[in-house]
């Protein structure tokens, strides 16, 4: 595995004020202190995205066909021939991976349910890399050559590799798999759930494994992880289980090539990006006025009379966050869905590598059934969008390609 040098989020900058204003049309007062603080900071106000740029029309629907059922989409992929991967969700033993053509037809099923190499039990991530499939699955890459769809290797996430001393030996691996390349992965550590209950501070922790499973002891970035309602002081847990709801705070994350990393806390819309050491270079800031989220509202979405009553007893946040994912595409431009007033829509902003604005539109999707932790069910590839569509319980899973269209 390459060496890089190490470097710590701590997940707060303060430095002197170097903002570089996209939109000099921002009113000043709209831009919180802790901003004006940063550094290098792009602010870009909303009204500036131009409205006639960019088209986002339906394409395709992948579903189920004659050959294979599925009612669920865990996690999916896309490779460069417009492959679609897809791992089905809630299917006691269906555990393998469904490959769909571009033209929305079945083709095959990659693997099966099992222990061995390219057997899976529980898949909590797929990312393609140069003709390259790769499968994380609990502790074990999965890595599957796309010409042929065979399987390269499996190999195992090795925890002994860390060090005695490293916070990463309080954690278990995540459900986030980035490639940086075919010898360097960047993997996520997350708290293990009967701890993570006990506290109101967490954080992501993203370490580099390298093709043999060893992993840095030293975490080279640190994120802010979402906290659960109802958690409980001691180590027992409570009735109802520790839970998120679509309004939970949490980060969110993106990254491009080898260089590039992006974060936002989704309280506003502040865009973090970092290189591939974990070094802060520049910020975007869009002002940005947060939905209102009333208590009745909140308890509305909570919906279970246990779980009404334990955010009975918590702080409930005034307004909804302002993010609620960011993405970014091949051409490194990076993409941002807000909440809106609409249940059914989220507004979308696209930047280009400058942060320059280029384009605004608005998509199909519902926030009161967004995830609060990272959600899987959106990629952005080869001027196409792929979004899973929420269905019934007993209906098909359902993924809907939008064809992305540059006007200008």
């Amino acid at each position: 595995m390459k060496s890089l040098p190490i470097l710590i989020f701590a997940g707060v900058f303060i430095f002197s004020c170097t903002q570089e204003q996209n939109s000099p049309s921002v009113d000043p007062d709209r831009i919180p202190k802790h901003i004006q603080n940063m550094d290098h900071v792009s602010i870009v106000n909303p009204d500036n995205f131009p409205t006639n740029t960019i088209s986002i029309q339906q394409d395709r629907v992948f579903s189920s066909t004659e050959d294979i059922y599925f009612w669920g989409v865990g996690s999916m992929a896309v490779d460069d021939q417009g492959r679609l991967f897809i791992e089905p969700a809630g299917e006691m033993g269906q555990s393998g991976i469904l490959v769909f053509n571009k033209d929305g037809s079945y083709e095959t099923t990659l693997g099966r349910y099992g222990r061995g190499p390219g057997e899976f039990e529980m898949i909590q991530d797929l990312q393609v890399w140069n003709n390259r499939l790769y499968v994380l699955e609990k502790f074990d890459i999965h890595i599957f050559n796309l010409d042929d769809l065979t399987l390269i290797e499996t190999f195992v996430i090795d925890m002994n590799s860390i060090s005695d001393r490293s916070i990463l030996r309080t954690k278990r691996p995540g459900e986030q798999l980035y490639v940086l390349n075919e010898d360097s992965l960047i993997l996520e550590f997350v708290t293990p759930l009967p701890f993570k209950v006990q506290t109101k501070q967490d954080s992501l922790y993203y370490a580099l494994i390298n093709s043999e499973g060893h992993i840095s002891s030293e975490p080279f970035w640190r994120i802010r992880a979402f906290t659960f309602f109802n958690i409980t002081e001691g180590g027992n847990l409570t009735i109802p289980l520790p839970f998120a709801l679509p309004f939970t705070r949490s980060s969110q994350l993106a990254i491009f090539e080898e260089n590039k990393l992006y974060s936002n806390w989704n309280e506003e819309v502040l865009i973090k990006q970092f290189d591939e050491t974990g070094q802060y270079q520049r910020a975007l800031y869009m002002p940005f006025q947060n939905i209102t989220l009333t208590q009745e509202e909140a308890y509305d979405i909570a919906h279970y009379e246990k779980r009404i009553e334990a955010l009975k007893e918590e702080t409930i946040p005034a307004s909804w966050p302002a993010v609620h994912r960011i993405h970014t595409d091949a051409e490194n431009r990076l993409w941002i869905s807000t909440i809106t007033e609409s249940d059914s829509l989220f507004t979308w902003y696209v930047v280009d590598d400058d942060f320059e604005p280029v384009a605004t539109f608005n998509l199909k999707g519902q926030k009161r059934q967004r995830a609060a932790w990272h959600p899987k069910d959106l990629i952005i590839k080869n001027d196409y969008l792929y979004q899973i569509q929420s269905t019934g319980v007993r209906e098909s899973g359902m993924i809907i390609r939008y064809n992305i269209d540059w006007l200008n």
